[in-house]
């Protein structure tokens, strides 16, 4: 509360003067808050935008939107915010669309901005049928079912890069220019109004795409025909080339610039900024097939497995998904529905090979996980067996169980539905003991995790920009309530009645407890733990 008093005595203290006649009037107190371009306001803004993305990500009811993300192996992201403008990405169901609701609504109540839904925009995947949309539609109550043409100048739906995705910026280039061909300039003047207009209008779009040579030539050569002519529509005589006029003026120059350069220096630009800042989102969405590349195999190999992993071969799932192929059914051992895994794993020609493989070349297969297969295949050498085994087991479930030195006090599963990042699980689990401990009255409790980030963030006071900070926090609130509270980090050896506890999560759509009795999926790894059958 003291931070919103601070705040709210900047909002009302302030006072503004008007000079009128060189003379300064009396100060009065405004009605309406900050002025725009006050420098708090964008603090507060940032705030503000800050328990936005927090909804976004953790508040949930039912379930929490995973987002997008690019390729199976790249990160998953729910929202971007540019500004004031807001694109949040949710599932195309109707739990989704009214949990978005909801946190729309928390959001109003408690900063005072509403959405203004009549200029907002709905996009559809292509794969949603038309009675969902109109469902979705009326939830939401977002009755436009498209992004605009273009968004701060670009266009918002790009795909394959040709020359007429740009043809604006050529189109507004010579519009500028024509305006110009009635004023008598001089050459020096033409090329001051060429060098601060005309090369400035390119200059966003090329520092997020690279423009094809044809639209390069589109800017150069009407610069050129005005630079030599005052005009577009008169034939005159170009002395140099503009490869020469492009030349910088110490070496004989006019020192314009070269479209496709200058487009090549301002990507480039990205390029520093991922070396520089390799954990931000652009860098971590880019990255992904890095580690592919570098296979000791032929390039075909590698080319295949990145089709693999991108999930773009022509299996019968994927041809009858793009309407291609009318079943999905297998063709070879016609007993399941051919997708990735069942091509190249499961099916009876696939199993042969793999058999003769192993057999001829002694290959050492990794374990498959159904969800992970084509991940494991690749033995990506930036996770060791232990972060696989974090990734593929812990996903979708949280769960533990509470013990003193000489009984068992109780058991929990609770599924989350949608959360693929490990860290966020968890925190969740953490979070959820710490509540089972607070309700069943416990007073000396000890957390043990084999998560040692999560021991180290709750440790350290410089978690506020983790992904786990709001469940650290609330953690924070709860330990009050005990005599004794610590978080301690264990072995994994150590932790397995928890993680068969998780595991029954993720087939669960409930939370499941045991109170009294001790549940039969943890009998094996509690009397492992202690012979003396102490906790059964």
């Amino acid at each position: 509360m003291s931070f919103v008093r601070l705040i709210m005595k900047c909002v009302s203290s302030v006072r503004f003067s008007v000079r009128v006649n060189g003379e300064l009037l009396p100060y009065f107190t405004p009605s309406r808050g900050f002025r725009q371009g006050d420098p708090v306001s964008p603090f507060l803004f940032l705030v503000c935008a800050e328990g936005f993305s927090s909804l976004l990500k953790y508040y949930s009811r039912v379930t929490i939107d995973r987002g997008l993300r690019v390729s199976y192996r790249s990160p998953w992201f729910t929202h971007l915010l540019f500004a004031d403008d807001s694109l949040i990405f949710i599932n195309a169901s109707s739990p989704s669309a009214l949990r978005l609701n909801e946190i729309l609504r928390i959001y109003g109540e408690a900063s005072g901005q509403s959405v203004n839904r009549d200029k907002s925009s709905v996009y559809f995947g292509t794969n949603t049928p038309d009675s969902l949309r109109q469902v979705l539609q009326a939830t939401l109550n977002i009755h436009v079912q498209a992004f605009s043409e273009k968004y701060l100048g670009l266009p918002t739906a790009v795909g394959r890069i040709t020359s007429g995705t740009f043809d604006h910026i050529s189109e507004r280039a010579r519009g500028k220019i024509q305006g110009w061909s009635e004023k008598l300039l001089a050459c020096a003047g033409r090329e001051t109004l060429l060098k601060s207009v005309i090369q400035l209008i390119p200059t966003y779009p090329m520092s997020t795409f690279l423009l094809t040579k044809k639209v390069c030539k589109s800017l150069t050569s009407p610069m050129a025909k005005y630079f030599w002519s005052s005009s577009l529509d008169k034939k005159s005589l170009h002395c140099v080339s503009w490869k020469e006029l492009a030349t910088p003026k110490c070496k004989g120059g006019m020192g314009f610039r070269d479209p496709h350069l200058f487009n090549l220096a301002m990507l480039s630009k990205h390029g520093w900024r991922f070396l520089t800042n390799p954990s931000s989102l652009c860098a971590r969405v880019l990255k992904y097939v890095k580690s592919l590349w570098k296979l000791n195999v032929i390039p075909k190999v590698r080319v295949f497995w990145w089709r693999v992993l991108r999930g773009i071969l022509p299996d019968e799932a994927t041809l009858n998904h793009r309407h291609i192929a009318e079943i999905r059914r297998c063709k070879v051992c016609l007993a399941m529905d051919e997708n990735l895994e069942h091509a190249l794993i499961h099916s009876s020609h696939a199993k042969c090979f793999r058999e003769e493989a192993t057999a001829w070349f002694r290959l050492r297969l990794p374990r498959l996980h159904p969800d992970s297969w084509a991940r494991d295949i690749t033995c990506d050498p930036r996770f060791t067996n232990d972060d696989r085994a974090k990734i593929t087991t812990i996903m979708g479930g949280a769960g533990g169980v509470a013990r003193s030195s000489s009984a068992l006090l109780g058991a929990w599963c609770k599924p989350y539905l949608g959360i693929s990042d490990p860290l966020i699980m968890e925190g969740l689990s953490l979070r959820d003991g710490v509540r089972f401990a607070s309700l069943r009255g416990f007073s000396h409790v000890i957390m043990e995790t084999d998560c040692l980030e999560m021991v180290t963030l709750w440790t350290s006071h410089h978690n506020s920009r983790s992904i786990v900070a709001p469940l650290l926090v609330e953690i924070g609130e709860l330990f009050n309530n005990f005599t004794f509270f610590d978080i301690q980090h264990v072995n994994r050896s150590a932790n397995v009645p928890a993680h068969l506890c998780a595991k029954r999560a993720c087939t669960l759509n409930v939370t499941d407890s045991w109170l009294e009795e001790t549940p039969s999926f943890l009998v094996t790894s509690l009397l492992a733990d202690c012979p003396e059958n102490a906790f059964i």
